[in-house]
């Protein structure tokens, strides 16, 4: 794609990304998969200081994703339709 179909397309964009009571989405917004949230199995010491517990702590976050109903969002999958349907 070159840099006149890139700014036509953005153009699109923001004219196109609106919700469904025709408010304009936000710029850009990220969100995470939870599922791909990395845990490491940890020994920690109870309460009465005796016994010992085995327990799951975080140690990464999981996969950050830009979120599709945002500007940057929309302009991703339109990129990605658009590269597509060139192909044909």
């Amino acid at each position: 794609m070159n840099s006149k179909k890139a700014k036509k397309l953005r153009q699109l964009v923001r004219v196109a990304a609106k919700d469904d009571k025709g408010v304009a989405l936000t710029a850009v917004g990220y969100t995470e998969n939870q599922r791909n949230r990395k845990f490491v199995t940890v020994e920690k010491v109870s309460g009465d200081g005796k016994s010992t517990y085995k327990d799951k702590e975080q140690v990464s976050a999981g996969t950050i994703r830009v979120e599709p109903r945002t500007i940057r969002g929309v302009y991703r999958g339109m990129k990605k339709k658009f590269a597509q349907a060139m192909a044909q």
